[in-house]
């Protein structure tokens, strides 16, 4: 108990040190990633208006309840479609899988619904603050890692991971808000990671289950924790919890074949079976894996046997396969499953060639 109490006073002293300079920074964070989601809920909305500018023509008499309209696209519509058809018939350009999810919509939408009691002009700033939350508690579970794997709170190492997280995840979304799923799944890996490090199994547990029921793919975290805790037998039975989350969360679909054939999780048909894939997808591939490889092997290069590079990097090439063969070859926006495990392993070797 005293151990852990140092720990906390350790991180409360952190954050006190410099007149509160360092709960300054993560408050500017906030506010940073705060401000650029506000800016990506502004032209969801706009091309939200946009696309429906052909109904709000036809109802001269009414007016129509923009934001309404907002959450019933990207909360209400996408939950009650999940769960109210229940036929799996594979692939389905992706809709198929989606099915398996709609246990956390759900939660999601009856979290929405009762806030709206209270709001019922519905302010956009909650969506907003949605995606802050996922991403902003992302970076701290980051922070939170590094810290660990150190063995001290280091402002220079809270800037470092500022910077590359920020770097990282904005450079992605430069090509889009493509998913709701990812940015939570970003979430709970970089909750897995801390405490897979830290070996929490119990905690660890948490994350697992939302991720599972947030995305089918959250079954891989349940594989970080093994990377880093191997030796330990118990380990190995989290594949098997993640499973089973997933298929009792889906219990009425598991007569069906679907639920367990391959091509169900992996655009199959897209990527080698029809023509669609464009020499310059094939090229991107190739290239950012290329890029990806040069990376790894500079950073393993500099591995430190007390920083867990290899572990890292294990969890970053796992997530980088998820992110590829996962989706379509152009679906950048996945790559986010990476950023957790890559941002860490930059702010270390940043630290190697600085020093």
């Amino acid at each position: 108990m005293k151990k852990n109490g140092s720990k906390e006073l350790d991180f409360y002293k952190f954050i006190k040190s410099n007149n509160y300079i360092n709960l300054l920074f993560i408050f500017f964070f906030f506010l940073s990633i705060f401000f650029f989601f506000n800016h990506i809920t502004t032209i969801l909305n706009y091309d939200n208006i946009r696309i429906n500018q052909d109904y709000k023509s036809s109802t001269k008499f009414e007016k129509i309840d923009f934001n309404q309209l907002f959450y019933d696209v990207h909360i209400f519509d996408n939950s009650e479609s999940l769960s109210s058809q229940r036929e799996l018939d594979g692939f389905e350009g992706g809709h198929g899988r989606h099915k398996l999810r709609w246990l956390y919509r759900d939660l999601q939408a009856k979290v929405f619904k009762k806030i709206f009691l209270f709001f019922p002009e519905k302010p956009l700033t909650f969506y907003t603050l949605l995606n802050t939350t996922y991403c902003f508690f992302s970076f701290f579970f980051i922070f939170l890692t590094i810290s660990q794997i150190s063995k001290k709170y280091s402002q220079k190492k809270l800037l470092l991971c500022g910077f590359f997280f920020s770097f990282f995840t904005f450079l992605i979304f430069c090509t889009g808000y493509q998913s709701i799923f990812t940015l939570p799944e970003m979430f709970y890996i970089s909750m897995g990671i801390y405490f897979s490090l830290k070996s929490n199994f119990f905690l660890f547990l948490i994350p697992l289950f939302f991720a599972v029921i947030n995305r089918e793919s959250g079954i891989a975290l349940s594989f970080v924790y093994i990377i880093f805790n191997f030796r330990k037998l118990y380990s190995y039975f989290l594949p098997l919890f993640a499973v089973l989350s997933l298929l009792t969360v889906n219990f009425d679909l598991i007569q069906n074949q679907n639920l367990y054939s391959f091509s169900t999780y992996f655009p199959i048909d897209e990527k080698f079976i029809k023509n669609e894939t464009s020499t310059t997808e094939i090229i991107f591939l190739l290239l950012f894996l290329l890029i990806f490889l040069i990376v790894l092997f500079f950073i393993i290069q500099k591995k430190n046997s007390n920083e867990k590079f290899f572990e890292l990097i294990t969890i970053s090439f796992l997530y980088f396969m998820i992110a590829i063969f996962g989706t379509n070859l152009t679906n950048v926006f996945s790559l986010l499953l990476i950023v957790p495990s890559i941002t860490i392993l930059f702010v270390f070797s940043y630290e190697k060639i600085s020093d």
